[in-house]
C-alpha cells in the first residue's frame, strides 16, 4: 500500500524504480531468488507511509522536534517488530548451499580422471563449476541450457538402450547446435532429426571423427533433477510435452524380517520387501513391480509375478562400508540410462567403460 502511495503522488520517481519493480514481481512466477529485488520497494513504501504520517502531524498540530516525533519512532519500532514476528519461521530457516563440498570435490577428482581434452556429458546445472574445478568442457552449461543439446543429453540419459545413449553422445560430438540448426534449415523436422540422432547415423558418415574423448559424468545432485531431465528426455514433438519420471530418496530401517519402515521423501510407508507391497496409511497399498538389491559383487531383481503393475524399489551399496542407499520409482526411470548405469551401476562394455565410482557422489564413464 505505501510503494502505491508513493507512486501516485511521486510517479516521475517511481518510473525509475519500475524496472525493478518488475523484476522483483517474478518472484511470483517461481523463481523466488527475484524476491531480493523487492525489498528496497518494500522499505520505501513503509518509509513513506511514516513520512506521509509525519508530515500530517506536523501539520496538524505543529509537531517539529523530537520529543514530538518519539511516538511516531516507537510505532516505527512496533511496526518493525510485528514485520519480524510475522516471518519469524524465515528467519529459522537455513538455506543449504547448491554447491557443496561433496560436487566440488567429484568435479576435481573428474579433471584428475579424464585427459585435458575430455568433453564431459552431463546436465547442464553445474556446467559452469565443471569448467572451472575439473577444466574440462561440457556441452552445455547455465548460459546455454536452451540450446537443442540439452534435450539430446536429456534424451541420452532418459533412454532405455545404452545403445541409444551412445549413438546420441557420438552424434553430438560431430554435430552441435549449429550443425542442428542447418538440418532444420534444409528441412528435416525435429522427429527425424532425433532419429538421426538415436540411429548414430550423423556421427557413422561423418567425414572427420571428432577426437576428444567424451565422458559421463554421474553426481548426487542428478538424483532429484532426473525429474525434469525425464521430462525432456521423454518429450513428444507432437504434443510438445514431456513425462516427469522422478526417483526419490529413501531411508527405510528394517523393523522385523522383509518388513521395513520408510520415509521416502517425507512420505511414510512400511514396505513388505517379501510380498513386494508398499503400504501407506492404514488402507492404501501400492503393489511394486520390481525390487532391485545392488550389491558390490552383483544385481538382483526381484520382479512382482502378482500384479501387471507397479513401481519399483531399490538398496544399493554406497562408498560407505555396509551402508546402503534407497531408492523409489516407477518402471520407466527404473530402465533408463540413468538408473541403470548410475545408483544399480550395470553398463554395456560394447558402449561404455566404468572409470571410477564413489557412490552416490560420482560415478565417470568413458564413451568407447
Amino acid at each position: 500500500f505505501g510503494l502505491a502511495l508513493f507512486a501516485w503522488r511521486r510517479f516521475k520517481v517511481f518510473l525509475l524504480l519500475l524496472p525493478l519493480l518488475l523484476i522483483g514481481l517474478l518472484a511470483f512466477k517461481g523463481a523466488s531468488r527475484f524476491a531480493m529485488f523487492l525489498a528496497p520497494l518494500l522499505g520505501i513504501g513503509i518509509g513513506f507511509i511514516l513520512d506521509l504520517l509525519w508530515g500530517y502531524l506536523k501539520e496538524r498540530f505543529g509537531w517539529s522536534g523530537w520529543k514530538e516525533a518519539l511516538p511516531l519512532s516507537v510505532l516505527a519500532l512496533l511496526l518493525a517488530a510485528v514485520l519480524a514476528y510475522a516471518n519469524r519461521h524465515s528467519f529459522q530457516f537455513i538455506p543449504r548451499p547448491i554447491m557443496n563440498s561433496a560436487i566440488a570435490s567429484a568435479f576435481i577428482e573428474l579433471g584428475r580422471q579424464t585427459p585435458s581434452n575430455a568433453w564431459i556429458y552431463t546436465w547442464w546445472d553445474y556446467g559452469y563449476a565443471i569448467q572451472y574445478y575439473a577444466r574440462r568442457a561440457t556441452f552445455h552449461d547455465g548460459g546455454s541450457q536452451y540450446s537443442p543439446k540439452t534435450y539430446f543429453v536429456a534424451l541420452g540419459f532418459t533412454a532405455t538402450s545404452q545403445e541409444v545413449g551412445y549413438n546420441v553422445t557420438k552424434s553430438l560430438t560431430v554435430c552441435g547446435a549449429k550443425c542442428i540448426e542447418e538440418l532444420l534449415k534444409e528441412g528435416k523436422t525435429a522427429e527425424e532429426i532425433k532419429e538421426l540422432f538415436v540411429k548414430g547415423e550423423l556421427w557413422k558418415r561423418a567425414d572427420k571423427k571428432e577426437l576428444h574423448p567424451v565422458y559421463w559424468a554421474f553426481t548426487e545432485d542428478l538424483i532429484g533433477k532426473f525429474y525434469w531431465i525425464s521430462y525432456f528426455g521423454t518429450w513428444d514433438f507432437k504434443t510438445e510435452k514431456g513425462e516427469h519420471h522422478p526417483i526419490y530418496p529413501a531411508v527405510c530401517k528394517e523393523k522385523r524380517e522383509n518388513l521395513y519402515l520408510c520415509n521416502i521423501s517425507g512420505m511414510l510407508a512400511l514396505l513388505d520387501r517379501e510380498n513386494l507391497r508398499l503400504f501407506i496409511g492404514k488402507n492404501r497399498f501400492i503393489p511394486l513391480k520390481v525390487f532391485a538389491l545392488r550389491t558390490p559383487q552383483k544385481l538382483e531383481i526381484k520382479e512382482n509375478k502378482k500384479f501387471p503393475f507397479g513401481n519399483a524399489m531399490e538398496e544399493v551399496y554406497t562408498y560407505r562400508p555396509n551402508f546402503y542407499a534407497w531408492y523409489y520409482t516407477d518402471l520407466r526411470a527404473f530402465e533408463s540410462n540413468f538408473n541403470r548405469m548410475y545408483p544399480l551401476r550395470v553398463w554395456d562394455s560394447r558402449y561404455f567403460e566404468k572409470v571410477k565410482e564413489r557412490f552416490p557422489d560420482y560415478t565417470f564413464y568413458l564413451v568407447r
